[in-house]
């Protein structure tokens, strides 16, 4: 029988191990939290990005979910390179056919559980911060 990152708790470990999350990231995670986390974990939640952008309460048209799900590489131009929640295995995705259009839904692992876990041990997540603060202000138009 193959050994998933699910089934081998020694992964799981190695997986969270030094590694702390950024807020957006635990935002992610904790949008996809199991109501009843000792549930098998083909029984948690699964959502599609823009959903979780409306759970966390995010712009789904801001590219926040996107970055936390998929990290930024090097050199990019819009901040620090880290890794994404997929990267680090603490988020999986599935392609799913809805009316014969293939969408991608993610679902937490148990390393995600531990490491969101970790993350609010010793901290509390901020509050999202209103829209209307980030509007760039050039877009406000010509008002001075």
């Amino acid at each position: 029988m193959p050994v998933s990152i699910r089934t081998d708790p020694f992964r799981q470990q190695q997986v969270c191990k030094g590694r702390s999350l950024r807020t957006p990231q635990a935002r992610v995670l904790v949008a996809l939290v199991p109501t009843y986390p000792n549930d098998p974990v083909s029984e948690w939640p699964s959502m599609t990005a823009t959903r979780i952008a409306m759970v966390t309460g995010i712009s789904p048209r801001s590219d926040c979910i996107r970055r936390a799900l998929r990290g930024l590489p090097e050199g990019s131009s819009s901040g620090d390179a880290h890794e994404g929640l997929l990267a680090r295995l603490y988020v999986e995705s599935v392609k799913v056919d809805v009316d014969g259009v293939l969408e991608t839904y993610y679902q937490m692992t148990r390393a995600g559980m531990h490491a969101l876990q970790n993350y609010l041990a010793d901290r509390q997540l901020p509050q999202v911060r209103p829209a209307s603060m980030c509007v760039n202000k050039r877009y406000n138009g010509n008002k001075t």
